[in-house]
């Protein structure tokens, strides 16, 4: 069973010093190859303060215990200390099933409920083909309007501000490594031109 879970640290406010998102990454990577259980940083919301966790629940249960530990200063932040509280709790999910495990809120972490599918993680990127045709069988091209977006959305997957622009979408493609997305760069001069094309058609349809 996979969930996803929010996790409300405010590292400025813990008892213990050292803890970061280096820390987190650490602690997530050292649960998964440990334990055996996937989990991933799927949203980074605020920097050294709040982060968004999508895995399996043991994984994410296992995430809770030793965060709260740290949290509550029971335990130090260091890697090495982390990786023995990883050692220590891994044990208490041997048997278990995930689906026998219903999350708490904790010192450090909130759940989201309701939420089963580990979005914006690795774990879904072979469904992902499929899910697009979905959407590009379902949108309406014609009522898209991108410049509506551009500096009132923010993507998860950027964490600024949307552009419309060569250098945004170069930062894009550095970013997700997407085949469809250089392909726009690698033609971004025609892209650009049927864009405008669109645009200039859509202004002389009369008002009805």
């Amino acid at each position: 069973m996979i969930a996803s879970y929010l996790l409300t640290i405010r590292f400025a406010d813990r008892q213990r010093p050292g803890f970061s998102e280096t820390s987190l990454r650490g602690l997530v990577e050292k649960i998964t190859a440990d334990a055996g259980f996937f989990v991933e940083i799927v949203n980074l919301n605020v920097r050294n303060s709040q982060y968004v966790c999508a895995g399996d629940l043991r994984a994410l249960d296992l995430l809770q215990h030793v965060l709260d530990a740290v949290k509550k200063g029971g335990a130090a932040a260091d890697a090495s200390s982390l990786a023995e509280l990883v050692a220590k709790n891994k044990a208490r999910y041997q048997g278990v099933l995930a689906s026998g495990l219903v999350l708490s809120r904790g010192a450090a972490t909130v759940p989201l409920p309701g939420v089963d599918v580990p979005f914006h993680s690795s774990f879904l990127r072979p469904r992902m083909e499929a899910f697009r045709r979905v959407l590009l069988a379902n949108l309406e091209t014609g009522r898209i309007r991108p410049e509506r977006l551009v500096g009132k959305y923010i993507p998860n997957v950027m964490g600024r501000p949307f552009e419309i622009g060569r250098d945004y979408v170069q930062d894009v493609l550095r970013v997700t490594e997407s085949e469809r997305v250089k392909a726009v760069l690698d033609d971004w001069e025609g892209w650009m031109g049927r864009a405008d094309g669109e645009k200039r058609a859509l202004m002389e349809v009369p008002a009805v």
